[in-house]
């Protein structure tokens, strides 16, 4: 251990390294920093004094017209990310489309009348050859089962 070393509390080792208080108890959990216990319990560890500060990175920008902040740095005018006449032609394509899809709905919905209209119809015509048929069986059961005139009616009837 050499003579100059400082015992500090875990707050001003993270103070003096410019790096948060868990940074410090995460190296000392992985023994990158000698640490003990005081009389009172408190976490000290162990630093030279002209212990560097640990240099925070420097990130470059992605975008060189914009720094590390998100200002711009150049003022430019901006230019659309899709080209217009690229969207005026899938425009045109979606349009097309819809309208194909409209005459085939268009289409199907007048076969669909053309069905429902000979079903009708067909069901039309059963039902008149049907009443007719029971008209007819009717008229004839009622006059061959009708009863005679009374002969009062007979007479003066």
């Amino acid at each position: 251990m050499p003579d100059d070393s400082v015992w500090l509390s875990v707050a001003e080792a993270a103070r003096k390294l410019e790096i948060s208080p868990q940074s410090i108890r995460s190296r000392v959990a992985r023994g990158t920093l000698q640490s003990r216990r005081n009389n009172q319990g408190q976490l000290m560890v162990l630093l030279a004094p002209d212990a560097p500060a640990v240099a925070k990175p420097v990130l470059a920008p992605v975008n060189p017209s914009v720094d590390n902040l998100g200002h711009s740095a150049v003022k430019a005018t901006p230019e659309p990310m899709i080209p217009l006449s690229y969207l005026d032609a899938v425009t045109a394509r979606h349009d097309a489309a819809l309208l194909q899809a409209e005459a085939r709905r268009t289409s199907d919905l007048a076969q669909a009348e053309q069905r429902h209209q000979a079903e009708l119809e067909r069901l039309e015509k059963a039902w008149k050859s049907a009443t007719d048929g029971l008209m007819a069986r009717l008229t004839q059961v009622m006059l061959v089962n009708r009863p005679k005139p009374s002969i009062w009616q007979r007479l003066f009837g």
